[in-house]
């Protein structure tokens, strides 16, 4: 063809072949056909990675049908953040309360005794996978009448494997919220950690490759915020040192906290303070001692000041399995968990004082399976579990 040049060209078209073809794959659904048990299966896949608020498995109960998420503080089975580990969740089963949720590990119960939640759950990287049971289960999972939840942590392989994780939230990585304060989220989060399995092979002392197995897994965090401002009243210095309260006598009073009438009387004789003066020599000398951690205010005694969370958590999972004979296996397990909420207080404001806690979880198990012949087979579990709690005023706060 030429430049600028014009050609009729018939084509005939003729239906061709499909070379196409689309090939669609499944396994065949397994169906339990032996019990009436509905639960469902949370995988390492989903653990790891679907996004979780702290690295918390056991919030992936909350998937299942059936289940619904409870408050956890003031009306809940947990009492806030200085009584309990982030991992401990309170969770309500086909409409059952929320501390009735058995917990197992690797077949062993795995309650916390104060609360009847889990004890601190292993983190993602450490579980191979669990199970939540919401209704029709066997006899030997009715501790509670809620939801059974089993755990399963990972194990050791014939080859030596880990992997290593670091998790971190910072200020400096995010943008501020358009429609927040003129400043960005100071919460700093930092999660690490790492796990390694494989087989127990001493060369030249021991050779345990496909005998003896272990894994070991451990992560650390770390949280620092600050909050945003909050205010309160404290005694004036005026009503410190002098008892004078006259303000209270005038809701109208701008020095007035309360906005209503107050008139001061003595608890012993039930007859009002004149002018609503404490006599000095009626002060509790606690209460004066304690005043020299508050600001000096005048006016109607308010004060401003920053919450501030530093809190540090470490969390260990060892497991050890030991094939003693060709009808023997024997399990060693443990997990460790210590949290530190550092209780941060401004030893010039008593207001500022925040929850500390120092709390220790330890779980251990002793797993031997015995095989007498093809169709008998023996399971001896040996669990025992400790807590530590130490909470109230931090260490700075008396």
């Amino acid at each position: 063809m030429q430049a600028d040049q014009s050609v009729t060209n018939n084509v005939k078209l003729q239906v061709g072949s499909t070379t196409q073809t689309v090939s669609v794959q499944a396994a065949a659904a397994q169906v339990d056909t032996t019990t009436a048990t509905l639960n469902q299966v949370v995988n390492e896949t989903q653990m790891v990675e679907l996004p979780l608020n702290g690295r918390n498995a056991a919030a992936l109960t909350l998937l299942v049908a059936g289940t619904a998420p409870t408050p956890s503080n003031g009306g809940g089975a947990l009492q806030g953040i200085p009584e309990e580990f982030p991992s401990q969740i309170t969770v309500a089963t086909s409409g059952t309360q929320e501390d009735q949720v058995s917990y197992m590990l690797d077949g062993a119960t795995y309650n916390d005794l104060l609360y009847s939640v889990n004890m601190p759950f292993p983190f993602p990287d450490a579980l191979e996978e669990f199970s939540v049971q919401t209704s029709n289960y066997g006899a030997q999972y009715g501790n509670n009448s809620g939801g059974v939840v089993i755990g399963v942590t990972k194990s050791g392989t014939d080859t030596l494997h880990g992997n290593a994780f670091e998790f971190d939230r910072n200020a400096v990585f995010n943008a501020r919220n358009f429609f927040a304060i003129p400043k960005r989220d100071q919460l700093k989060r930092n999660q690490y950690g790492f796990t390694v399995g494989g087989p127990v092979d001493i060369p030249g002392v021991y050779n345990g490759k496909d005998r003896t197995f272990f894994f070991f897994g451990f992560q650390g965090t770390r949280i620092r915020n600050v909050g945003s401002t909050s205010s309160a009243y404290v005694p004036t210095t005026a009503e410190l040192q002098n008892g004078d309260f006259p303000t209270y006598l005038n809701a109208s009073d701008r020095n007035n906290p309360l906005k209503k009438v107050v008139t001061l009387k003595n608890p012993a004789t039930g007859l009002a303070y004149p002018g609503n003066i404490i006599p000095t020599t009626s002060f509790n000398s606690v209460a004066l001692a304690m005043g020299k951690y508050l600001p000096q205010v005048s006016g109607s005694g308010v004060v401003y000041y920053v919450s501030r969370t530093i809190q540090n958590e470490n969390e260990f999972v060892y497991r050890v399995d030991h094939s003693i004979n060709n009808h023997d296996h024997l399990t060693f397990r443990g997990t460790w968990n210590h949290l530190y909420n550092d209780g941060y207080f401004d030893p010039g404001n008593l207001a500022s004082l925040a929850g500390y806690s120092n709390l220790k979880a330890q779980d251990y198990l002793l797993h031997e399976t015995h095989i007498f012949r093809p169709n008998l087979l023996n399971e001896f579990r040996f669990s025992y579990g400790r807590e530590f709690v130490n909470r109230g005023p931090g260490p700075s706060g008396g």
